[in-house]
């Protein structure tokens, strides 16, 4: 080195040149610096399945071929796919801040034998299932735990913070709307109450008609006004009650059946 140049020479050639920069700066001066830090390979939008094991019990998410979060357990229900995809884009984004040893032998020592959480991932088949286990705090580092990829056998240290992000409880991963689709998808809409039924359809020059009991144009903005409430509709409270009575709450059978769809259904079909 010579100041900020270095001088550098090829083996094979006999001339000696001069780099304006200080090369060796960019080789790395340990293999950790050339270790992968990495906790999940693949990408957060690749993910159809979640585990998440802590000690209060199992949160488990999967994606459906719509491309639906659902939580699978400790219950079943629709999931916000941001609040998912929030959760995924942090454990991608993790990373080993420190590797403490090549081996876990003495698992209880990291707290790994009974992990206070673990992560299972599936995504790009060619990752297979992906598994991280957090172990216990480590000592004179308040900010980090020690964890492991299963199969490595290498102990790492990552942010704490990781260990609060898989902490979410399943309610706060609830999809709170009501419709799913958005007012301006819907085409069709059924209100049937007993042998009584009222239809309405978008025709495809976007003009609402009522198409039962009788056939005429409805009025448009009437049509909107009923289409934004009812999108815009939240739910408050879920009832997780297995064994519940259907019939003392109005449901067996239900007492009005709506339903909003993009169009309506072919002869002999079902509405969805």
């Amino acid at each position: 080195p010579l100041g900020g140049n270095l001088f550098i020479k090829e083996a094979s050639a006999g001339s000696v040149l001069t780099a304006s920069t200080n090369l060796l700066a960019d080789l790395p001066a340990s293999v950790a610096a050339l270790r992968d830090r990495r906790l999940f390979l693949g990408f957060p939008g690749e993910s159809t399945r979640l585990d998440l094991k802590r000690r209060d019990g199992l949160l488990q998410l999967a994606r459906d071929p719509s491309a639906t979060w659902r939580v699978q357990k400790p219950f079943v229900g629709r999931a916000a796919y941001d609040a998912v995809q929030d959760l995924l884009d942090a454990l991608y984004a993790a990373r080993a801040a420190d590797f403490v040893a090549d081996s876990f032998a003495a698992a209880s020592l990291y707290g790994l034998d009974e992990p206070a959480a673990q992560i299972t991932i599936v995504g790009d088949p060619k990752y297979g299932e992906q598994v991280l286990l957090l172990g216990k705090p480590i000592e004179g580092r308040p900010d980090q735990v020690y964890a492991t990829v299963q199969g490595t056998e290498t102990v790492i240290a990552v942010d704490q913070k990781l260990l609060a992000a898989v902490a979410v409880k399943a309610e706060d991963l609830r999809d709170h709307r009501l419709l799913t689709l958005p007012a301006y998808d819907i085409g069709y809409i059924e209100v049937r109450e007993g042998e009584r039924s009222l239809k309405l359809a978008r025709q495809e020059d976007g003009v609402w008609s009522l198409t039962e009991p009788r056939q005429f144009q409805a009025h448009d903005e009437r049509v909107q006004a009923i289409l934004s409430e009812w999108t815009g509709l939240r739910v408050e409270t879920f009832l997780d009650q297995p064994g519940t009575n259907l019939a003392a709450l109005g449901f067996a059978p239900p007492a009005r059946r709506i339903t909003f769809a993009r169009r309506a259904p072919a002869a002999g079909d079902d509405a969805t």
